[in-house]
């Protein structure tokens, strides 16, 4: 189990702008690169990676297939507009840190780029703090900085509160997007 990646879930809502590309296809630079959180990270996991997993709830409140019904049926309830709290304040938060454009991006474009209840990323944790240093950070939290983010093909898998580790098959799917493939019979591809 120990070998197994720690990871945490955050609301779908926020996981895009972890691995958001500009225009050129690099990762943004003004990218989400914090998680906040009540609690302070383990001093054990700084320099470690860490998957970052998408939770299956928006805001904590509904699943994305729910939210698309309940707008396809034109519902108003009190929950839906919780929810659409949720997703404008993430895109504003988009926009505040730069990596969106204002005015040019919707709920619904948000809503087609998560990846409810997957793995989407692995980042480096490089320390953690109550500073505020990036229109990320949220007051009275402890700010998770990481760094190195390599974007996965999502891995679908079951996430959980505070940290976790990966089951051992959702690892291994992780790792195996993280290590070039090697041929068959050795890396010359000789028997």
């Amino acid at each position: 189990m120990g070998d197994l990646l720690p990871a945490l879930t955050l609301y779908p809502e926020w996981t895009p702008f972890i691995t958001w590309r500009d225009d050129a296809g690099a990762l943004h630079p003004a990218g989400k690169r914090t998680e906040n959180r009540p609690w302070a990270c383990p001093r054990s996991l700084i320099g470690q990676d860490v998957a970052i997993h998408a939770g299956l709830r928006v805001g904590g409140l509904a699943t994305v297939e729910q939210i698309r019904r309940w707008s396809a049926n034109g519902t108003r309830a009190q929950s839906v507009t919780g929810i659409l709290d949720a997703l404008r304040g993430a895109v504003h938060m988009g926009e505040a840190a730069g990596v969106i454009t204002s005015g040019r991006f919707t709920v619904g474009a948000l809503l087609d780029l998560m990846a409810p209840g997957h793995v989407v990323a692995i980042v480096r944790v490089t320390g953690c703090d109550l500073d505020q240093r990036t229109p990320w950070d949220v007051p009275g939290q402890y700010h998770w900085r990481f760094e190195d983010v390599r974007a996965l093909t999502p891995v679908p898998c079951r996430g959980a509160q505070g940290l976790w580790r990966l089951s051992a098959e959702a690892d291994a799917a992780v790792r195996g997007q993280l290590r070039p493939a090697v041929p068959r019979g050795g890396p010359d591809g000789l028997p």
